[in-house]
C-alpha cells in the first residue's frame, strides 16, 4: 500500500493532477487511521486500574475521532488546492493521471475487500450469545437502601462476536461478607433465595422486543472508520480513472481533474459524519441509540412492589458496551422483595435491552429524600412514577 501511496505521489506531480494527489493523500490518511485503530484497540483490550476503574475502553473512540479529524483536515486542504486549480488551470498530463489511477484502483479493491471482512467479523452476529452473569448485591448497615450491581463479563471482544448474549451462569454465594474473585454477596436475610418475579406481560411480550429488535451497536468503531476510508478512496479512483481518461481524450477537459476531488471529498466527509456523530455521542455518555430509555422506564416500572424510579442513566463505555445505573423505590423494605425486585430489573435490562452491565439501588418510600442532593438535580436523570 505504501508502495502504491508513493507511486500515486510521483504521478500525481508528473501529471499535475491534484485529484491524483487526493487519491494518494486519502490512501496515507488510510494508513495513519489504521495504525490509530490498531494501537486504539490494543489499549482498549488491557484492564483498568485503581485510576481509571472502567479500564481503557474509550480509547478506541479517541482513536476513531482522530482519526476522522486527521482526514477532514486533509480533505479541506485538497478542497482549496482544488479551487485554486479551477481559478488558475494548470495543463494535466491525462494518460500518467490514468495508467496510475487505475494501478491504485487495483490496490483500492484489495484493501476493501480486506477491511471489509474484518468489519463484519468484528461487528456482526455470531449466531449464539456469550456472558456470564455474576452479581453482586449488598445491604448496607442502616438499611435504609438495597444496592445491587451487575457486570456481565464480555467476552464477545473475540473475533467473530458482538456482545449480546448470556451463557446464564449465576453463582450466588450467600455467606456473610463472602468474597471471591468476582463474586460477592452479602445478605443479612435467610430468605433471599425468592425466585425473582416473572416479567411483566407487557414488556416480555411488546415493548421490550421492540427495543431487542434494533440492531446493536456493536463492532470496533476504528474498523468501521478504516472500511469506510477504504470505500471511499475506492470510489474515488474510480472518479480518478474516469477524470483522466476524459482528460486523455480532450485536454481540453481540465476542469475534470478538481471537479473529481469537490465530488469525492464531500462524500468522504459525507461517509465519516456517522462515526463523528457516535464518537461525540459517547463522549458526551449520551443514550446508545439502541436502548428505547421510554421502554425500559415502562418495562422497570411495571415490576410488581415498585412504587417509582428515578435517576435512570444509560450511557456507554464504548460501542456495543453499555452501562445502566438507576434507582428504583419499592413499597416495602424486607429483604426477599428488594432482592427480587433487583433479580427482575436485571433480567430485563439484560435479556430485553442486551445492557449487561448494571447498578441498581433500591430506595424506600420514606427514604425519598436521601436522593435530592444538589448532584442527582443536575444530572437530572429520569424518572418515572407508576400509575395506577
Amino acid at each position: 500500500m505504501v508502495v502504491f501511496m508513493v507511486a500515486e505521489v510521483v504521478g500525481g506531480y508528473l501529471a499535475s493532477s491534484i485529484a491524483l494527489m487526493t487519491d494518494a493523500t486519502h490512501m496515507l490518511t488510510d494508513l495513519i487511521a489504521n495504525a490509530i485503530g490498531l494501537f486504539a484497540i490494543w489499549v482498549a483490550s488491557k484492564s483498568g486500574g485503581s485510576t481509571l476503574s472502567f479500564g481503557y475502553h474509550r480509547m478506541e473512540i479517541l482513536g476513531a475521532l482522530t482519526s476522522v479529524m486527521l482526514i477532514w483536515g486533509l480533505t479541506i486542504g485538497l478542497v482549496y488546492e482544488a479551487v485554486q486549480k479551477v481559478i488558475a488551470p494548470e495543463p494535466v498530463d491525462g494518460a500518467i493521471m490514468t495508467i496510475v489511477a487505475i494501478v491504485g484502483l487495483g490496490a483500492n479493491v484489495v484493501m476493501t475487500q480486506i477491511l471489509k471482512v474484518h468489519n463484519h467479523g468484528l461487528g456482526g452476529d455470531c449466531g449464539h450469545c456469550h456472558g456470564h452473569e455474576d452479581a453482586h448485591h449488598s445491604q448496607p448497615a442502616h438499611n435504609t437502601h438495597a444496592h445491587y450491581e451487575h457486570n456481565a463479563q464480555d467476552h464477545a471482544q473475540t473475533l467473530g462476536c458482538g456482545p449480546c448474549a448470556h451463557h446464564d451462569h449465576h453463582h450466588h454465594h450467600h455467606h456473610q461478607h463472602e468474597h471471591e474473585h468476582h463474586h460477592a454477596i452479602d445478605v443479612h436475610a435467610h430468605d433471599a433465595e425468592e425466585p425473582p418475579a416473572p416479567l411483566p406481560y407487557e414488556c416480555s411480550r411488546t415493548k421490550a422486543k421492540q427495543s431487542a429488535d434494533v440492531p446493536a451497536e456493536e463492532g470496533s468503531m476504528n474498523l468501521r472508520a478504516a472500511y469506510l476510508h477504504a470505500l471511499g478512496d475506492l470510489l474515488q479512483s474510480v472518479g480518478v480513472v474516469t477524470a483522466g481518461t476524459c482528460i486523455w481524450i480532450n485536454p481540453d477537459w481540465l476542469i475534470a481533474d478538481p471537479i473529481c476531488t469537490f465530488i469525492f471529498s464531500f462524500f468522504v466527509l459525507w461517509s465519516t459524519v456517522s462515526i463523528l456523530r457516535d464518537a461525540v455521542s459517547i463522549l458526551m455518555e449520551g443514550t446508545p441509540r439502541n436502548v428505547d430509555l421510554e421502554h425500559l422506564q415502562d418495562d422497570l416500572t411495571l415490576i410488581p412492589g415498585v412504587v417509582e424510579l428515578h435517576d435512570l442513566h444509560v450511557w456507554s463505555l464504548s460501542v456495543g458496551k453499555p452501562v445502566l445505573s438507576v434507582h428504583i423505590v419499592a413499597e416495602q423494605e424486607d429483604m426477599a422483595r428488594r432482592i427480587r425486585i433487583t433479580k427482575t430489573a436485571t433480567r430485563i435490562c439484560q435479556d430485553h435491552f442486551k445492557i449487561l452491565h448494571t447498578t441498581i439501588q433500591i430506595d424506600f418510600s420514606r427514604n425519598q429524600k436521601d436522593c435530592t442532593t444538589v448532584a442527582h438535580r443536575k444530572c437530572n436523570g429520569y424518572s418515572r412514577s407508576r400509575s395506577n
